[in-house]
């Protein structure tokens, strides 16, 4: 990713971590903090000051699209996640279950 953002340590968003990205993206800014203070060293506000720039410069509000509520991938991730309950329930039922 090769992104200039004024504020940002020379350098560090070619070297930032992908998982640190991921957890952004997704919301968890503490998280981001927490991985890109164990990747870089970086003090607690400073790595708070980048993810809360990286945040805002990819739109991350913190709260999650509504149909978006599963990580699995939204409502496509829910039915696949009821078909496995139902097909594990099914299987119990005739192949174990008493």
């Amino acid at each position: 990713m090769k992104v200039d953002k004024p504020g940002l340590p020379e350098g560090l968003l070619d070297e930032l971590p992908p998982d640190v990205m991921t957890a952004i993206m997704a919301g968890n800014r503490i998280e981001a903090i927490q991985l890109l203070r164990e990747e870089t060293g970086l003090e607690l506000r400073e790595a708070k000051r980048i993810v809360d720039m990286l945040a805002q410069a990819h739109g991350g509000t913190g709260i999650p699209d509504a149909a978006q509520f599963t990580e699995v991938g939204g409502s496509r991730g829910l039915i696949i996640i009821i078909a496995a309950i139902v097909a594990g329930y099914l299987a119990f039922r005739f192949l174990g279950g008493s």
